[in-house]
């Protein structure tokens, strides 16, 4: 390498020493490869076939390549996502409800039915008590600036009971949360 230089400068002069990479041709990665990449970004990775629910470099480059022929190394990856001003982070983890639509929207109407047919002095209440199953902490995904992911999350590896009443008019919450109870069978609240 230092011969080649030294060849130029001998040959040009002064104008030999700058840098030749500005004729290498055109970019490997065009506008439509970036528009792209942001497009994968704001999906998963499981909409495409992988297992895991979040982004790498190493992944993006496989999907890249899966999509539009375009072999980037890991670095390069991580220089369009710097460029771009994505960040990675951990998504928001999200439940999706168990049952099908239809008998979800039967159910909410069943209990909207008796609320509307109150009288102006009546107060409803809707009071419940439950299970909170914490789910596993996610790893960080690649994400664009200014938006957040959402991670379908089927863990359970704790679980916490939380009981509440609503009032359904003045949408007032007062609810006390307190651990499962322990093996002596005496339950701890926690504020």
């Amino acid at each position: 390498m230092l011969s080649r230089i030294r060849s130029r400068s001998l040959a040009e002069g002064l104008a030999g020493l700058r840098d030749h990479r500005a004729h290498n041709g055109q970019r490997k990665v065009s506008a439509a490869h970036r528009r792209r990449l942001e497009q994968l970004l704001d999906a998963s990775p499981q909409d495409f076939g992988w297992a895991r629910p979040t982004w790498t470099r190493e992944l993006l480059a496989l999907q890249l390549e899966r999509d539009a022929g375009l072999r980037l190394s890991v670095g390069h990856i991580g220089r369009l996502l710097r460029a771009m001003g994505a960040r990675r982070e951990r998504p928001r983890p999200i439940v999706r409800c168990p049952w099908p639509k239809p008998r979800a929207r039967r159910r909410i109407g069943a209990i909207r039915k008796p609320i509307r047919s109150l009288s102006r002095d009546e107060i409803a209440f809707c009071a419940d008590e439950m299970d909170v199953d914490l789910n596993p902490r996610l790893g960080l995904d690649w994400m664009r600036r200014g938006r957040q992911k959402r991670v379908l999350t089927p863990g359970n590896n704790q679980k916490r009971y939380v009981a509440g009443a609503l009032t359904i008019r003045a949408l007032f919450l007062r609810g006390q949360a307190r651990e499962p109870a322990p093996r002596s069978s005496r339950d701890r609240s926690f504020a």
